[in-house]
């Protein structure tokens, strides 16, 4: 699930886009898993060319992660969408420029979970929009 791979300077994690697809009357609800190539950038970064992927079914997310906590040497990574409630703590307000807490800013937000079975490490992060790109993330986490 996780792999490592060289784009220009930048690192790069493989993960998956996990969907719950409902079901119909003639088809039983499902999971959908997509892979996701998660590029990790910084804020000056935002504008780079992306990778070349051999896979035209990867989602590129471009995340900018200024906890430093996010790696790519973690052997597992799942992204579920989310949908964030407005929140009066403290940390919530960091999440947007605008430093409020409003559900969802008419944008996409994703769940992000990633572990390292060799040496325990695991993350949670909630990767909100960053910039004008629909593609371009911030990772973010409770302190």
């Amino acid at each position: 699930m996780m792999s490592v791979s060289a784009a220009g300077d930048s690192q790069s994690l493989s993960c998956w886009l996990v969907e719950d697809i409902a079901g119909t009357e003639s088809k039983p609800r499902a999971i959908q898993q997509t892979p996701v190539l998660i590029q990790f950038t910084d804020v000056a970064g935002l504008t780079q060319s992306s990778p070349v992927t051999a896979d035209p079914d990867t989602l590129l997310l471009h995340v900018f992660d200024p906890s430093g906590k996010l790696s790519p040497e973690f052997t597992t990574c799942e992204i579920t969408h989310h949908l964030p409630q407005e929140v009066s703590l403290t940390w919530g307000r960091s999440l947007t420029e605008e430093k409020i807490s409003p559900p969802a800013l008419a944008r996409t937000w994703y769940t992000l979970a990633a572990s390292n079975s060799k040496d325990g490490r695991a993350v949670s992060l909630v990767l909100g929009p960053l910039g004008d790109r629909k593609d371009h993330f911030s990772g973010r986490c409770p302190p």
